[in-house]
């Protein structure tokens, strides 16, 4: 039986709106590859591993038409901060709600003092879109619930609240696997109270933290030191390494891999029984850029470690590297040199201590 896998690809908040004005005024190259020559057995992996996620903003916010034309001084501006979480189903879509303290504004009449505290909680659906490597721009449209504590040195205090809908462009940075920083706009439109309307306009940084994701790159453990007693002579010894290796084809411009999952099987439970490391290398022919081949080849590696740990090789004993198209185990110019030159090798490397006289 083949089994083919895939590799995951990578990764908003309400604002609310309040006026403040006088009582009495309102307002991503193409080639031919041979067929597969594997039977019909193959089955697909998903492409995209959905994930939960977790952020904190803060930014700035500028209300429009706060103030009517009678105001002494108006405070329009503010700082707000909050917090956001979501789920992201595809590389495209994801649902996200969060809740925002957008600060106090305020506004001075020859008759008195208005301020208000702004805050609520928005849903939104995003849309998102990849740039480049580990950058996305998005989109997000939805619904927000505002809570406004507002005081009036002329009446009595009073809390209105309310749905509005918010939209929101940003652009999203992947630092690393689980970690990305996002820059975004939102708006507000016109959200009111008996006194006046107006609309928002906040703009924020944000960090956030995805659960689920694995690390790209592993961590080589540090063999565990060999004790001797000094009651025993000491046998001359050597380190030697036992190594086994198997290697899983790509399709063209695929990240994607096809394996015998027998082969698959019988090398990963040799890993999870031993205490060696494992060194994935991706590879990739020579159609496309040299760049391009390389991010590639780094996917096709990310992988087959992706599925090594979600049959239990723990992540630690995994590193991840590719060659680009550096290392063609055929010819370049023929189809078939260029399918075979399309590979991902596991290679397990298991440390033992010889004799040296038992070496010779």
């Amino acid at each position: 039986m083949h089994i083919k896998h895939s590799v995951i690809k990578r990764g908003g908040l309400g604002v609310f709106a309040l006026a403040l004005t006088f009582p009495a005024m309102a307002t991503s190259n193409s080639e031919v590859v041979p067929q597969n020559n594997t039977n019909d057995k193959l089955t697909p992996h998903p492409q995209f591993e959905p994930y939960w996620y977790l952020g904190a903003r803060g930014g700035f916010s500028a209300y429009s038409d706060a103030c009517s034309s009678g105001a002494l001084d108006c405070d329009d501006t503010s700082l707000g901060y909050g917090i956001y979480g979501g789920y992201q189903f595809n590389d495209w879509f994801g649902l996200e709600g969060g809740v925002t303290n957008y600060g106090s504004i305020s506004a001075s009449y020859t008759n008195g003092y208005t301020e208000a505290d702004v805050s609520g909680a928005d849903l939104t659906a995003k849309f998102s879109v990849g740039l480049i490597d580990n950058v996305d721009l998005y989109a997000k449209v939805g619904t927000a619930y505002q809570f406004i504590d507002r005081k009036l040195s002329w009446s009595d205090d009073t809390e209105p609240s309310g749905w509005v809908g918010t939209s929101s462009v940003g652009v999203d940075y992947a630092l690393f696997d689980r970690w990305s920083v996002r820059a975004e706009y939102q708006f507000i439109s016109e959200t009111n109270d008996s006194y006046s309307a107006s609309n928002i306009h906040f703009t924020s940084l944000g960090v956030t933290y995805r659960f689920g994701m694995a690390d790209e790159k592993a961590v080589r453990p540090t063999p565990k030191p060999i004790v001797k007693h000094a009651d025993i002579p000491p046998v001359p010894m050597e380190q030697t390494f036992v190594s086994t290796s198997i290697s899983l084809r790509s399709e063209f411009d695929s990240a994607d891999f096809i394996s015998s999952e027998d082969e698959l099987v019988r090398l990963v439970n040799q890993i999870k029984q031993g205490k060696g490391h494992v060194i994935i290398t991706g590879n990739a022919d020579a159609v496309g850029p040299v760049g391009y081949n390389q991010s590639l080849s780094e996917k096709r590696a990310q992988t087959v470690a992706k599925e090594l740990i979600s049959r239990g090789v723990a992540s630690e004993r995994i590193t991840v590297r590719g060659n680009g198209e550096l290392a063609p185990v055929a010819d370049n110019d023929t189809l078939e040199g260029r399918a075979l030159n399309r590979q991902t090798t596991i290679e397990y490397k298991m440390m033992t201590l010889q004799s040296i006289d038992e070496a010779m």
